[in-house]
């Protein structure tokens, strides 16, 4: 073959080349238009409308959020040496951070609620409508709303009765289509018989944060009166009993965050990644957010950071495949 018959390798690669960036422009488009930006590993997130469209026991609560009932105590603490003594008290009993000095567990009910556009997104990035979500901490219905919006199939348990009865209201008041199953039972976590095997598509879950937050009164609260290794042991069960009613290839997304107590980091992103290897699934990947859940330490972060410890405004996503 002669130079002249030889192929233009240089003008094959021009073409390859220009498709290429075509269909990178067209498929940047597609999640523009998909998340509204291009996903990368810390996530920034904030509430906004669908946050605001979502029914909120928060919200609904005499008294307001817990959060402003925390930052009351933490003023009147700083001014009243009586107030500073009980504190004082409630810390040395083991009572976890800057919450832990000011409320006693039973006070610190559900001081934090999910963000409905943090669930929107893993429900966007890794499920499709009409695929089953299967959650076993439902908690105050955030994903069972999400879900439904998003037209996905719905399977949820929590044990706190009042959670339950609350979501199951809401659930009343929702334009739910006839071809979509949307369940939430009253159930302790660690038992899944009631969900078939083999059905879930997608998980998103906020697992308990041990006895940090008070969910309720009810027994088969993972973390009351137990001890942290008592609590991951139930936290290991729990993701047993639902491995199997995942499809293989499901996708199972943890929101989880660590803490201090008695002066020392509680790893529990790195404990949830190993209870789950332990319970047979994989660890896919990890995103980091970026301030969408962490307002308490935005607030007392004057007085964390004179305590040498840093203020943590991220959490994880722990992606996790059965």
């Amino acid at each position: 073959m002669t130079g002249a018959e030889k192929p233009d390798l240089s003008a094959k690669a021009d073409e390859e080349l220009t498709e290429a960036v075509a269909k990178g422009q067209i498929e940047r488009r597609e999640m523009l238009q998909r998340f509204g930006f291009i996903p990368v590993s810390i996530l920034r997130l904030s509430r906004g409308q669908l946050s605001r469209s979502m029914y909120n026991l928060l919200a609904e609560r005499p008294g307001g959020s817990m959060p402003n009932k925390a930052s009351r105590l933490w003023e009147e603490s700083a001014k009243s040496p009586e107030a500073a003594a009980k504190a004082k008290r409630r810390r040395e009993r083991g009572l976890t951070g800057m919450l832990g000095g000011l409320m006693s567990q039973k006070d610190r009910r559900s001081v934090s609620f999910m963000p409905a556009e943090l669930v929107d997104f893993a429900i966007k990035y890794y499920a499709e409508p009409g695929q089953v979500y299967l959650d076993p901490f439902s908690a105050q219905g955030i994903q069972m709303q999400v879900a439904v919006v998003r037209g996905l199939h719905y399977w949820g348990s929590d044990c706190c009765e009042e959670y339950v009865a609350y979501t199951n209201n809401v659930l009343e008041k929702l334009a739910v289509p006839s071809e979509l199953h949307v369940e939430v039972r009253c159930q302790d976590s660690r038992n899944a018989d009631w969900v078939p095997d083999g059905i879930g598509d997608f998980s998103f879950y906020s697992p308990p944060y041990w006895d940090i937050e008070f969910y309720g009164p009810e027994p088969e609260q993972l973390g009351t009166g137990k001890t942290y290794e008592e609590f991951i042991e139930g936290m290991t069960e729990v993701a047993r009993a639902w491995h199997p009613k995942f499809k293989d290839g499901a996708f199972l997304v943890i929101n989880v965050g660590d803490w201090h107590r008695d002066g020392k980091l509680v790893p529990y992103h790195a404990d949830t990644i190993d209870l789950m290897r332990e319970a047979g699934y994989s660890l896919h990947d990890i995103w980091v957010t970026d301030g969408i859940l962490t307002g308490i330490n935005r607030l007392f972060a004057v007085q964390k950071n004179r305590s040498r410890v840093a203020p943590r405004i991220h959490e994880y996503l722990l992606v996790f495949r059965p």
